[in-house]
């Protein structure tokens, strides 16, 4: 959650369209011929208004009347306030590269003020975005400065509202990195903080209870992941924050789905999609559409998941593209770094390579490890080579006896429910249903309404594989195809591949990766990185 959400004013509840347009229309007029940068009355009407009743509806329109209140702005704070709002709006867009990018132009004019208030809005937006791009030290160092901005905040009400949204930010980071004690803690410090602070109280408290639920939920205390989820729906009841309402739902979809009781997660999922349809907030719409696609899955709906599928795919391509343009950019300005440190550290070599023994066995340790290097890079290229002209999962790599395809010796099915489970077999392959934690063999023979013995004979009979084998190896070339196409993946850590891809584990993603590969994902990465590897 964003600081710069829930400090400066409340939200709303959507109005009519109609109502809608005439006011955003009329606004729109207003921003761009009245609004004066010295009026805090007016500057702060418009600057309300854009956000509770024209960006949940028009995030683009929103955006031009945030610009039009830079251009008039003279005020440092107010210029700071504009550029963060259009950050926010970014961020909720997807677009992390143009929301980081408006939120270090903030940074430079706030860091010329006295305003620590405004400062730590800042960072702590900063320290959000930097965590969605998977920089969590960058990301604690922001939020740090955060708490240390706060400190100086006059206004005791503001300071603590500050703080505890900062405890909440790093509660989200160690959550990703499935620290969970540890985000526990940030979200009961931040709870302390909200306990004197009067405006936006049930959004910041409902968010609290959220983050307690998504806590207990992934320590597996379910009856405590109910009450907080619940407890957070019934303190916003009476608030419009329908994107802390939305994660609730979607969080109670999964445990009832877990229980096996459908038909409750069904109607948690409603409400999740009823506020994700209404919102463009990506964020909220991929939440759901997880969600969307397990229920599918469990209900053995085929279609739909499908479908959900499809738009969550697309929605992960919305956000990780725009955060690739930004990755890229950091990390080209980082290896400029490198280029300099290196030019630096030369003149220290020419020392070391004087001493004419060193000099023999430094060559000696550099030849072996270069032709260690080709060696590796070999099998690395031959890898590429066989990614691309062949199917992972038909490649020969896991060895282990209980993976060996089974003897089918004297058992048959009907040819025509052998071709109709053949082609239903290549539309899976094409779909990324396989990295579905629950798919397993049952599973899937409920989705291509077959039993599992006709499924595995066609799978062992023409795959020549194992289903686990398989399903592995549709797997390890998703997540293969991803690292090579997409290098904002090659930041990621091996746990968050291991997640996509649908292992259980990261040591288990990094087995199996090995075994049909040969290298590890960490080696993969690296030597993508450093051949630059082409999409084709």
């Amino acid at each position: 959650m964003n600081m710069i959400h829930v400090i400066d004013f409340k939200y709303a509840y959507c109005r009519s369209f109609a109502r809608y347009m005439k006011r955003s229309l009329l606004l729109f007029i207003f921003a761009f011929s009245f609004v004066v940068a010295q009026d805090p009355a007016e500057y702060n009407k418009v600057y309300s208004r854009t956000y509770i009743e024209i960006a949940p509806k028009s995030i683009d329109q929103a955006l031009k009347i945030a610009d039009s209140l830079y251009e008039k702005s003279e005020d440092r704070i107010f210029k700071t306030r504009s550029l963060m709002l259009s950050a926010t709006l970014y961020q909720q867009k997807g677009d992390i590269n143009k929301a980081v990018e408006y939120a270090l132009r903030s940074e430079k004019i706030i860091n010329e003020t006295n305003d620590f208030s405004w400062k730590s809005r800042v960072y702590g937006f900063l320290a959000s975005q930097y965590r969605f791009l998977k920089l969590n030290e960058k990301s604690r160092e922001y939020a740090l400065k955060a708490i240390e901005q706060s400190g100086f905040i006059e206004d005791k009400e503001k300071a603590n509202s500050t703080i505890g949204l900062i405890y909440q930010e790093l509660a989200h980071s160690a959550i990703d990195q499935e620290r969970y004690q540890e985000a526990r803690s940030y979200v009961l410090q931040s709870q302390k903080h909200f306990a004197g602070v009067k405006q936006n109280r049930e959004a910041l408290l409902g968010h609290n209870q959220q983050l307690l639920g998504l806590i207990d939920y992934k320590e597996g205390k379910i009856p405590d992941a109910i009450q907080h989820y619940k407890s957070g729906l019934n303190i916003t009841k009476a608030t419009p924050a329908y994107y802390i309402r939305a994660l609730i739902f979607s969080g109670l979809t999964r445990i009832y789905l877990d229980n096996k009781d459908l038909k409750t997660a069904k109607i948690y999922l409603d409400e999740a999609k009823k506020i994700a349809s209404q919102t463009e907030y990506l964020e909220v719409k991929r939440d759901y559409e997880e969600a969307a696609a397990s229920y599918f899955a469990a209900s053995n709906d085929l279609k739909s998941m499908l479908k959900v599928i499809k738009n969550k795919d697309s929605l992960g391509r919305i956000i990780d593209d725009k955060a690739q343009h930004f990755l890229s950019k950091e990390f080209n300005n980082l290896e400029d770094k490198n280029v300099r440190i290196e030019k630096g550290s030369s003149v220290k070599n020419i020392f070391i390579y004087t001493f004419g023994g060193l000099l023999l066995v430094a060559l000696l340790v550099f030849g072996w490890i270069k032709i260690k290097q080709k060696r590796d890079i070999k099998r690395f290229e031959d890898l590429i080579e066989r990614v691309r002209n062949e199917k992972i999962y038909e490649m020969n790599g896991d060895s282990e006896k209980d993976e060996k395809p089974v003897d089918y010796q004297g058992f048959s099915i009907p040819q025509e429910t052998e071709q109709r489970l053949l082609q239903q077999l290549e539309n899976f392959e094409n779909s990324v249903l396989y990295t579905q934690k629950n798919m397993s063999l049952s599973v899937l023979a409920g989705l291509l309404e077959t039993n599992t013995k006709y499924l595995s004979y066609v799978i062992n009979n023409h795959k020549k594989k194992s289903f686990q084998h398989y399903i592995n190896g549709l797997r390890i070339q998703y997540i293969i195809q991803k690292l090579k196409n997409d290098p904002v993946y090659r930041q990621y850590k091996i746990a968050v591949l291991s997640e996509e891809s649908g292992f259980s584990s990261p040591n288990k993603f990094s087995m199996v990766f090995k075994k049909f590969t040969e290298i590890t994902p960490s080696q993969f990465i690296k030597y993508l990185d450093e051949t630059k590897v082409s999409n084709n």
